[in-house]
Protein backbone atom coordinates (compact mmCIF):
# COMPACT_ATOMS: atom_id res chain seq x y z
CA UNK A 1 0.00 0.00 0.00
CA UNK A 2 1.33 3.37 -1.01
CA UNK A 3 1.34 5.89 1.95
CA UNK A 4 0.82 9.46 0.81
CA UNK A 5 3.29 12.14 1.86
CA UNK A 6 0.75 13.72 3.57
CA UNK A 7 -0.27 11.10 5.98
CA UNK A 8 2.91 10.24 6.53
CA UNK A 9 4.42 13.57 7.62
CA UNK A 10 5.18 14.18 11.28
CA UNK A 11 3.98 17.08 11.54
CA UNK A 12 0.75 16.14 11.12
CA UNK A 13 -1.75 19.30 12.62
CA UNK A 14 -4.17 17.10 14.62
CA UNK A 15 -1.98 14.40 16.89
CA UNK A 16 0.94 17.63 17.45
CA UNK A 17 -2.41 18.90 19.04
CA UNK A 18 -2.59 16.50 21.69
CA UNK A 19 0.04 17.75 24.49
CA UNK A 20 -1.56 21.42 24.27
CA UNK A 21 -4.97 19.73 25.13
CA UNK A 22 -3.22 18.06 27.90
CA UNK A 23 -1.21 20.75 29.15
CA UNK A 24 -4.61 23.01 29.04
CA UNK A 25 -6.81 20.47 31.10
CA UNK A 26 -3.95 20.72 33.92
CA UNK A 27 -3.73 24.32 33.60
CA UNK A 28 -7.73 24.62 34.24
CA UNK A 29 -7.79 21.68 36.63
CA UNK A 30 -5.46 23.81 38.60
CA UNK A 31 -7.78 26.92 38.58
CA UNK A 32 -10.35 25.55 39.16
CA UNK A 33 -9.01 24.15 42.51
CA UNK A 34 -7.34 27.53 43.61
CA UNK A 35 -10.84 29.99 42.49
CA UNK A 36 -12.72 26.91 43.91
CA UNK A 37 -11.07 27.44 46.82
CA UNK A 38 -11.46 31.04 46.70
CA UNK A 39 -14.93 31.11 46.18
CA UNK A 40 -15.84 28.19 49.49
CA UNK A 41 -13.47 31.19 51.30
CA UNK A 42 -16.24 33.94 49.67
CA UNK A 43 -19.45 32.56 50.29
CA UNK A 44 -18.40 30.56 53.72
CA UNK A 45 -16.60 33.26 55.13
CA UNK A 46 -17.16 31.86 59.09
CA UNK A 47 -18.22 28.19 58.18
CA UNK A 48 -14.61 28.10 56.91
CA UNK A 49 -12.80 29.72 59.08
CA UNK A 50 -11.93 26.78 61.39
CA UNK A 51 -10.31 25.29 58.25
CA UNK A 52 -6.36 24.69 57.54
CA UNK A 53 -5.71 27.75 54.89
CA UNK A 54 -9.33 29.11 54.60
CA UNK A 55 -9.19 30.56 58.07
CA UNK A 56 -6.20 32.11 57.38
CA UNK A 57 -7.21 33.82 54.05
CA UNK A 58 -9.92 34.75 55.90
CA UNK A 59 -8.46 35.98 58.80
CA UNK A 60 -5.75 38.03 56.25
CA UNK A 61 -7.83 39.27 54.07
CA UNK A 62 -11.00 39.90 55.86
CA UNK A 63 -11.46 43.66 54.00
CA UNK A 64 -11.86 41.62 50.92
CA UNK A 65 -14.94 39.89 51.74
CA UNK A 66 -17.97 40.84 51.04
CA UNK A 67 -18.63 41.11 55.10
CA UNK A 68 -18.95 45.23 56.56
CA UNK A 69 -18.66 43.68 60.13
CA UNK A 70 -15.61 43.77 61.83
CA UNK A 71 -13.26 40.59 61.93
CA UNK A 72 -14.76 38.01 64.14
CA UNK A 73 -13.89 38.19 67.69
CA UNK A 74 -14.52 34.95 69.62
CA UNK A 75 -15.00 36.08 72.75
CA UNK A 76 -17.48 39.22 71.65
CA UNK A 77 -19.57 36.24 69.90
CA UNK A 78 -19.60 34.28 73.21
CA UNK A 79 -20.48 37.49 74.97
CA UNK A 80 -23.47 38.23 72.82
CA UNK A 81 -24.79 34.98 73.32
CA UNK A 82 -25.04 36.02 77.44
CA UNK A 83 -26.91 38.87 76.52
CA UNK A 84 -29.29 36.60 74.65
CA UNK A 85 -29.40 34.15 77.83
CA UNK A 86 -30.17 37.16 80.09
CA UNK A 87 -32.67 38.66 77.91
CA UNK A 88 -34.66 35.70 76.74
CA UNK A 89 -33.93 33.06 79.31
CA UNK A 90 -30.78 30.17 80.18
CA UNK A 91 -33.28 27.52 78.25
CA UNK A 92 -32.66 29.36 74.55
CA UNK A 93 -29.82 26.62 73.78
CA UNK A 94 -30.96 24.03 71.15
CA UNK A 95 -28.70 21.59 68.86
CA UNK A 96 -30.41 19.51 66.26
CA UNK A 97 -28.91 16.69 64.11
CA UNK A 98 -28.90 17.27 60.54
CA UNK A 99 -30.64 14.44 58.20
CA UNK A 100 -27.15 13.27 56.52
CA UNK A 101 -25.74 12.79 60.37
CA UNK A 102 -22.68 15.14 59.17
CA UNK A 103 -23.76 18.17 61.39
CA UNK A 104 -24.99 19.29 64.53
CA UNK A 105 -26.74 22.68 64.51
CA UNK A 106 -26.58 25.11 67.21
CA UNK A 107 -29.74 27.25 67.75
CA UNK A 108 -30.89 30.03 70.09
CA UNK A 109 -34.72 29.93 69.85
CA UNK A 110 -36.52 32.98 71.54
CA UNK A 111 -39.34 33.32 73.07
CA UNK A 112 -41.41 36.58 73.16
CA UNK A 113 -43.45 35.58 76.43
CA UNK A 114 -40.12 34.92 77.93
CA UNK A 115 -38.54 37.95 77.12
CA UNK A 116 -41.58 39.96 78.67
CA UNK A 117 -41.77 37.73 81.75
CA UNK A 118 -37.75 38.38 82.17
CA UNK A 119 -38.30 41.95 81.72
CA UNK A 120 -41.11 42.22 84.49
CA UNK A 121 -38.56 40.84 86.84
CA UNK A 122 -36.31 43.47 86.05
CA UNK A 123 -38.79 46.03 86.97
CA UNK A 124 -39.55 46.94 83.51
CA UNK A 125 -43.19 47.52 81.75
CA UNK A 126 -45.06 47.68 78.60
CA UNK A 127 -46.82 50.84 78.37
CA UNK A 128 -48.82 52.98 75.78
CA UNK A 129 -46.80 55.81 75.51
CA UNK A 130 -46.90 57.81 71.29
CA UNK A 131 -43.25 59.29 70.30
CA UNK A 132 -42.88 61.56 67.51
CA UNK A 133 -39.47 62.58 65.80
CA UNK A 134 -38.79 66.41 64.68
CA UNK A 135 -41.01 65.80 61.40
CA UNK A 136 -43.56 65.15 63.68
CA UNK A 137 -43.78 61.81 62.09
CA UNK A 138 -44.57 58.31 64.83
CA UNK A 139 -41.59 56.65 65.92
CA UNK A 140 -43.56 54.27 67.92
CA UNK A 141 -46.70 54.14 69.80
CA UNK A 142 -45.37 51.60 72.92
CA UNK A 143 -42.49 51.76 75.10
CA UNK A 144 -40.82 49.38 78.00
CA UNK A 145 -40.74 51.84 80.86
CA UNK A 146 -37.31 50.85 82.40
CA UNK A 147 -37.78 52.75 85.68
CA UNK A 148 -34.04 53.07 87.61
CA UNK A 149 -32.71 49.40 86.33
CA UNK A 150 -29.04 50.48 85.15
CA UNK A 151 -29.05 46.80 84.23
CA UNK A 152 -32.28 46.92 82.20
CA UNK A 153 -31.07 49.67 80.24
CA UNK A 154 -27.87 48.12 79.36
CA UNK A 155 -29.28 45.05 78.33
CA UNK A 156 -31.84 46.56 76.28
CA UNK A 157 -29.45 48.73 74.51
CA UNK A 158 -27.53 46.08 73.33
CA UNK A 159 -30.72 44.46 71.76
CA UNK A 160 -30.59 48.32 69.64
CA UNK A 161 -33.64 49.70 71.89
CA UNK A 162 -33.69 53.35 71.62
CA UNK A 163 -33.41 54.88 75.25
CA UNK A 164 -35.00 57.82 75.89
CA UNK A 165 -35.80 60.04 79.33
CA UNK A 166 -39.96 60.49 79.51
CA UNK A 167 -42.06 61.75 81.80
CA UNK A 168 -44.63 58.76 82.72
CA UNK A 169 -47.43 59.37 84.89
CA UNK A 170 -45.41 62.56 86.46
CA UNK A 171 -42.36 60.74 86.92
CA UNK A 172 -39.43 61.15 84.77
CA UNK A 173 -38.28 57.50 83.54
CA UNK A 174 -35.62 55.83 81.27
CA UNK A 175 -37.97 54.39 78.28
CA UNK A 176 -36.92 51.97 75.57
CA UNK A 177 -38.90 52.58 72.59
CA UNK A 178 -40.61 49.74 70.98
CA UNK A 179 -40.83 49.14 67.07
CA UNK A 180 -44.20 49.25 65.86
CA UNK A 181 -45.70 45.87 65.73
CA UNK A 182 -48.65 44.37 63.49
CA UNK A 183 -51.56 43.67 66.09
CA UNK A 184 -52.24 39.96 65.59
CA UNK A 185 -55.39 37.81 66.49
CA UNK A 186 -55.20 37.21 70.79
CA UNK A 187 -53.46 34.08 71.42
CA UNK A 188 -51.41 34.34 68.17
CA UNK A 189 -47.82 33.17 68.07
CA UNK A 190 -45.56 33.67 65.06
CA UNK A 191 -42.18 32.59 64.90
CA UNK A 192 -39.40 34.14 62.34
CA UNK A 193 -36.78 31.60 61.61
CA UNK A 194 -33.56 34.04 60.77
CA UNK A 195 -31.67 32.55 57.85
CA UNK A 196 -28.54 34.45 57.52
CA UNK A 197 -25.53 35.56 55.61
CA UNK A 198 -23.11 32.89 55.15
CA UNK A 199 -20.59 35.95 56.26
CA UNK A 200 -22.91 35.72 59.58
CA UNK A 201 -23.31 34.28 62.62
CA UNK A 202 -26.43 34.07 64.53
CA UNK A 203 -24.85 35.62 67.34
CA UNK A 204 -24.85 38.83 65.53
CA UNK A 205 -28.07 39.19 64.95
CA UNK A 206 -29.09 41.12 68.11
CA UNK A 207 -30.57 43.93 66.03
CA UNK A 208 -33.05 41.18 64.23
CA UNK A 209 -33.65 39.91 67.30
CA UNK A 210 -34.35 43.17 68.84
CA UNK A 211 -37.05 44.37 66.36
CA UNK A 212 -38.92 41.22 66.57
CA UNK A 213 -38.61 39.62 70.03
CA UNK A 214 -41.36 41.79 71.93
CA UNK A 215 -43.81 40.69 69.59
CA UNK A 216 -43.27 37.49 68.03
CA UNK A 217 -40.57 34.46 68.50
CA UNK A 218 -37.24 34.16 66.75
CA UNK A 219 -35.32 31.61 65.45
CA UNK A 220 -31.34 32.16 64.84
CA UNK A 221 -29.02 29.20 63.70
CA UNK A 222 -25.52 29.07 62.34
CA UNK A 223 -25.13 26.00 59.50
CA UNK A 224 -22.57 23.73 59.99
CA UNK A 225 -18.94 24.70 60.33
CA UNK A 226 -19.97 27.85 61.96
CA UNK A 227 -19.00 28.97 65.68
CA UNK A 228 -20.28 25.50 67.28
CA UNK A 229 -21.98 24.26 64.65
CA UNK A 230 -20.07 20.83 63.50
CA UNK A 231 -19.68 19.77 60.08
CA UNK A 232 -17.87 21.26 56.55
CA UNK A 233 -19.96 23.71 54.88
CA UNK A 234 -21.34 23.19 51.73
CA UNK A 235 -24.79 23.88 49.30
CA UNK A 236 -26.24 20.55 50.52
CA UNK A 237 -25.18 20.71 53.95
CA UNK A 238 -26.82 24.25 54.81
CA UNK A 239 -29.97 22.85 52.87
CA UNK A 240 -30.39 20.16 55.23
CA UNK A 241 -29.01 22.40 58.30
CA UNK A 242 -32.26 24.42 57.49
CA UNK A 243 -34.65 21.82 56.84
CA UNK A 244 -33.36 20.21 60.72
CA UNK A 245 -34.13 23.79 62.38
CA UNK A 246 -37.72 23.64 60.38
CA UNK A 247 -38.29 20.04 62.02
CA UNK A 248 -37.49 21.48 65.23
CA UNK A 249 -39.97 24.28 65.34
CA UNK A 250 -42.64 22.38 63.81
CA UNK A 251 -42.87 20.84 67.12
CA UNK A 252 -44.33 24.15 68.60
CA UNK A 253 -45.74 25.93 65.13
CA UNK A 254 -48.14 25.37 62.71
CA UNK A 255 -46.37 25.65 59.39
CA UNK A 256 -48.73 29.05 58.48
CA UNK A 257 -47.11 30.36 61.60
CA UNK A 258 -43.14 30.00 60.57
CA UNK A 259 -41.75 32.73 58.51
CA UNK A 260 -38.07 32.05 56.81
CA UNK A 261 -36.68 35.46 56.68
CA UNK A 262 -33.31 35.27 54.76
CA UNK A 263 -30.58 37.72 53.56
CA UNK A 264 -28.48 37.75 51.11
CA UNK A 265 -26.96 34.07 50.29
CA UNK A 266 -29.43 33.04 53.12
CA UNK A 267 -32.77 33.47 51.26
CA UNK A 268 -31.67 30.71 49.18
CA UNK A 269 -31.38 28.64 52.08
CA UNK A 270 -34.82 29.52 53.03
CA UNK A 271 -36.22 29.02 49.34
CA UNK A 272 -35.18 25.02 49.85
CA UNK A 273 -37.44 25.04 52.87
CA UNK A 274 -39.83 27.14 51.60
CA UNK A 275 -40.11 24.50 48.38
CA UNK A 276 -40.83 21.47 50.77
CA UNK A 277 -43.22 23.20 52.50
CA UNK A 278 -44.83 25.39 50.58
CA UNK A 279 -47.93 23.53 50.00
CA UNK A 280 -48.41 23.55 53.93
CA UNK A 281 -48.13 27.20 54.14
CA UNK A 282 -44.93 28.32 55.11
CA UNK A 283 -44.07 31.93 54.46
CA UNK A 284 -40.94 33.20 52.75
CA UNK A 285 -39.01 36.80 53.02
CA UNK A 286 -36.34 37.32 50.74
CA UNK A 287 -33.82 40.45 51.54
CA UNK A 288 -31.29 41.98 49.02
CA UNK A 289 -31.30 38.13 47.57
CA UNK A 290 -29.74 36.58 44.63
CA UNK A 291 -32.05 34.55 42.16
CA UNK A 292 -29.09 32.47 41.51
CA UNK A 293 -25.10 32.22 42.37
CA UNK A 294 -23.62 31.98 39.14
CA UNK A 295 -25.54 35.19 38.17
CA UNK A 296 -24.44 36.99 41.13
CA UNK A 297 -20.39 35.87 40.53
CA UNK A 298 -21.32 37.53 36.82
CA UNK A 299 -21.04 40.81 38.43
CA UNK A 300 -17.44 40.30 39.25
CA UNK A 301 -14.82 41.64 37.06
CA UNK A 302 -12.99 39.31 34.26
CA UNK A 303 -11.41 36.85 34.14
CA UNK A 304 -12.29 36.12 37.74
CA UNK A 305 -16.51 35.88 37.17
CA UNK A 306 -15.25 33.33 34.43
CA UNK A 307 -13.10 31.98 36.61
CA UNK A 308 -15.68 31.78 39.65
CA UNK A 309 -18.00 29.85 37.38
CA UNK A 310 -15.99 27.44 36.11
CA UNK A 311 -15.08 26.43 39.71
CA UNK A 312 -18.53 26.83 40.89
CA UNK A 313 -18.74 22.67 41.82
CA UNK A 314 -16.88 23.86 44.55
CA UNK A 315 -19.57 24.50 46.91
CA UNK A 316 -21.00 21.58 46.75
CA UNK A 317 -21.12 18.85 48.78
CA UNK A 318 -18.44 15.76 48.99
CA UNK A 319 -19.94 13.73 50.98
CA UNK A 320 -22.31 10.30 49.42
CA UNK A 321 -24.52 10.88 52.74
CA UNK A 322 -25.34 14.75 51.93
CA UNK A 323 -25.63 14.23 47.60
CA UNK A 324 -27.84 11.60 48.23
CA UNK A 325 -30.51 13.52 50.02
CA UNK A 326 -30.72 16.55 48.31
CA UNK A 327 -29.95 18.26 45.03
CA UNK A 328 -27.59 21.22 44.34
CA UNK A 329 -28.49 23.87 42.50
CA UNK A 330 -26.40 26.56 42.42
CA UNK A 331 -28.08 28.43 45.15
CA UNK A 332 -30.97 28.97 42.22
CA UNK A 333 -33.72 30.23 44.07
CA UNK A 334 -36.07 30.36 40.41
CA UNK A 335 -34.78 26.49 40.25
CA UNK A 336 -36.44 26.35 43.20
CA UNK A 337 -40.03 27.37 42.85
CA UNK A 338 -40.36 25.86 39.54
CA UNK A 339 -43.65 23.89 39.85
CA UNK A 340 -45.01 25.32 42.99
CA UNK A 341 -48.98 25.99 42.79
CA UNK A 342 -50.96 28.18 44.99
CA UNK A 343 -51.04 28.26 48.71
CA UNK A 344 -51.35 30.19 51.50
CA UNK A 345 -47.50 30.44 52.03
CA UNK A 346 -46.82 34.41 50.86
CA UNK A 347 -43.69 35.23 49.15
CA UNK A 348 -42.36 38.81 50.10
CA UNK A 349 -39.25 40.31 48.44
CA UNK A 350 -37.65 43.30 49.84
CA UNK A 351 -34.84 45.06 48.37
CA UNK A 352 -32.60 48.03 48.01
CA UNK A 353 -32.26 50.21 44.90
CA UNK A 354 -28.78 50.57 45.33
CA UNK A 355 -27.51 46.92 45.62
CA UNK A 356 -24.42 46.97 43.65
CA UNK A 357 -23.55 43.23 44.55
CA UNK A 358 -26.36 41.21 43.87
CA UNK A 359 -27.10 41.39 39.44
CA UNK A 360 -30.51 43.49 38.23
CA UNK A 361 -32.37 40.67 37.17
CA UNK A 362 -32.14 38.87 40.55
CA UNK A 363 -35.63 40.43 41.88
CA UNK A 364 -37.35 40.41 38.59
CA UNK A 365 -36.82 36.69 38.11
CA UNK A 366 -38.47 35.62 41.74
CA UNK A 367 -40.89 37.91 41.41
CA UNK A 368 -42.38 36.03 38.20
CA UNK A 369 -41.52 32.56 39.32
CA UNK A 370 -43.23 33.30 42.66
CA UNK A 371 -46.17 35.09 41.01
CA UNK A 372 -46.63 32.08 38.53
CA UNK A 373 -47.32 29.42 41.62
CA UNK A 374 -50.65 31.51 42.59
CA UNK A 375 -49.69 32.44 45.39
CA UNK A 376 -49.42 35.71 47.36
CA UNK A 377 -46.34 38.07 46.05
CA UNK A 378 -45.62 40.59 47.99
CA UNK A 379 -42.23 43.33 46.86
CA UNK A 380 -41.00 46.04 48.83
CA UNK A 381 -37.82 48.23 47.77
CA UNK A 382 -36.00 50.42 49.99
CA UNK A 383 -34.87 53.39 48.02
CA UNK A 384 -31.92 54.18 49.44
CA UNK A 385 -31.34 57.99 50.62
CA UNK A 386 -26.98 58.15 49.73
CA UNK A 387 -27.21 57.09 45.82
CA UNK A 388 -23.45 56.34 46.13
CA UNK A 389 -23.55 53.53 48.90
CA UNK A 390 -24.04 49.98 48.00
CA UNK A 391 -27.29 48.98 49.57
CA UNK A 392 -27.06 45.54 50.14
CA UNK A 393 -25.00 46.09 52.73
CA UNK A 394 -27.75 46.39 55.22
CA UNK A 395 -30.49 44.28 55.70
CA UNK A 396 -33.78 46.30 54.50
CA UNK A 397 -36.01 45.67 57.38
CA UNK A 398 -33.74 47.62 59.45
CA UNK A 399 -35.02 50.75 57.45
CA UNK A 400 -37.84 52.27 59.75
CA UNK A 401 -39.75 52.87 56.86
CA UNK A 402 -39.25 49.78 55.10
CA UNK A 403 -40.41 48.34 58.66
CA UNK A 404 -43.80 50.28 58.38
CA UNK A 405 -44.26 47.69 55.31
CA UNK A 406 -42.77 44.95 56.77
CA UNK A 407 -44.95 44.17 59.76
CA UNK A 408 -48.37 44.59 57.33
CA UNK A 409 -47.08 41.11 56.29
CA UNK A 410 -47.98 39.43 59.08
CA UNK A 411 -51.82 40.61 59.46
CA UNK A 412 -54.10 38.52 57.71
CA UNK A 413 -53.77 36.21 54.26
CA UNK A 414 -52.89 39.82 52.52
CA UNK A 415 -51.03 42.59 52.89
CA UNK A 416 -49.61 45.47 50.22
CA UNK A 417 -45.99 45.90 49.30
CA UNK A 418 -44.98 49.07 47.18
CA UNK A 419 -42.32 51.50 46.57
CA UNK A 420 -40.72 52.59 49.93
CA UNK A 421 -39.53 55.81 50.22
CA UNK A 422 -37.01 56.08 52.77
CA UNK A 423 -35.16 58.61 55.36
CA UNK A 424 -31.18 58.56 55.88
CA UNK A 425 -29.93 55.47 57.91
CA UNK A 426 -26.61 54.79 58.95
CA UNK A 427 -24.92 51.44 58.04
CA UNK A 428 -24.25 50.33 61.83
CA UNK A 429 -21.25 47.10 62.49
CA UNK A 430 -21.62 44.30 64.31
CA UNK A 431 -20.54 46.23 68.18
CA UNK A 432 -20.58 45.21 71.54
Amino acid sequence: MSVSPLTASPLLPVPALAPHRYLSDKIKAVLRRVFGFLLRVLLFQVGERNRKGAGCVIRTHHHLTCDPNPPLNLERLKQSQAYFEAICGQEIAHTVQASDGLAEVHLLHLRSSVFWANVENMGGRRCDYEVKNSANETVCTEVIACGDNAELIVLLKKFFFEIQIKTIEGKELSVALLPKRPLLPAGETLVVDVCHSPGRSMLMERRIAGLHIAWCDVCLWDPRGTIDSTGTPSEGGYYLDAEAVYQHLAQSYRPDQIYLLGYCGGAATAAYVKKLHHADGVHFIAQNPFHNLKAALEKFPKPFSSLGIMSIDAIKSKDEATRALVVEDGFDIVEKFKGLTASKGKFVIIHTDTDKMMPKEAVPEILKIAKATGSYVIPILRIHPDRKANGHMQPPVEDPKVWEQYITIFIGEHATGDLCQTTNLASEEFSE
